[in-house]
């Protein structure tokens, strides 16, 4: 397999996919700081507190990292795309610029390339690119190797709002309709349409972007993508591979339930 055919996100999505994206992140900023108080809760539940060193990796413009190091975490920020690095840079104000936060514009599938081994206390992989967007297994096994390596002995990786194919599956029950309408501020919607092809287990992706104007819709543009989605036994045994051990399954981030089929998918590994 060529390096190229490895690499298919990065040859799918450009810097026009970059700025398109890059309203959907922007939209979910205030969101993020939320999020973000429910995932240092977790990292206190199994004791990674303030202080200790996280990577985010598939950071974005920063709604997660930023609010984590002004609760205390040192983060280090990873991604492929110099626009959202630098939309994150520009997130933090001359009050904040001594926070313990890295910005790294970088490859996920090739972290020893940054990082010493064993040196994160955990990783954080929330809402992110990275598995299944190469629709690569090999290079989504070689990112567990990479972060099992740079993270330290008993460090933990969470893996949280993961797509699955059970969740996609269940909510295709009960949702007929694959469009859906959404409010990405006050001036622009997105409408998503998704076929999902079982045989190969790919996911479809088209998001049209509208401007409002009166009572109409003005077409600004559209963002095509595919991912590969894994079920969580294929997940997890993946991770098991690189060595990490599986500790926690669980849907919700208000009640900590364990997972259960048509709600959200979130994963704690353990480095034994």
């Amino acid at each position: 397999m060529t390096r190229e055919s490895e690499y298919k996100w990065i040859a799918e999505w450009g810097e026009k996919e970059d700025k398109l994206f890059l309203r959907i992140l922007e939209s979910m900023w205030e969101q993020g700081k939320e999020q973000a108080k429910l995932i240092a809760e977790l990292f206190q539940e199994h004791k990674i507190g303030k202080g200790k060193r996280i990577l985010d990796a598939g950071c974005g413009i920063g709604r997660i990292s930023i609010p984590l190091a002004q609760m205390g975490y040192e983060v280090h920020c990873l991604d492929r795309s110099p626009l959202f690095i630098k939309t994150a840079r520009k997130k933090i104000s001359s009050k904040t610029k001594k926070l313990p936060i890295n910005f790294i514009v970088g490859d996920a599938y090739q972290l020893t390339s940054y990082f010493e081994k064993e040196y994160f206390d955990a990783i954080l992989v929330n809402w992110t690119t990275i598995l299944g967007y190469n629709k690569s297994i090999k290079m989504d096994k070689k990112f567990f190797a990479e972060a099992y390596k740079t993270t330290r002995k008993n460090g933990l990786m969470f893996i949280l709002n993961q797509a699955i194919i059970e969740t996609l599956v269940t909510r295709r029950l009960f949702v007929q309709d694959s469009s859906f309408y959404v409010e990405i501020d006050s001036e622009t919607v997105m409408v998503e349409k998704s076929f999902f092809d079982h045989e190969k287990s790919i996911l479809y992706n088209t998001w049209s972007f509208y401007k409002k104007k009166d009572k109409n819709l003005q077409f600004i543009d559209e963002l095509k993508f595919s991912m590969r989605l894994y079920c969580l036994h294929e997940i997890v045994e993946m991770a098991k591979k690189a060595g990490w051990s599986p500790i926690r399954y669980f849907d919700s981030f208000l009640n900590r339930r364990r997972f259960n089929v048509g709600f959200g998918f979130n994963v704690v590994f353990e480095k034994k």
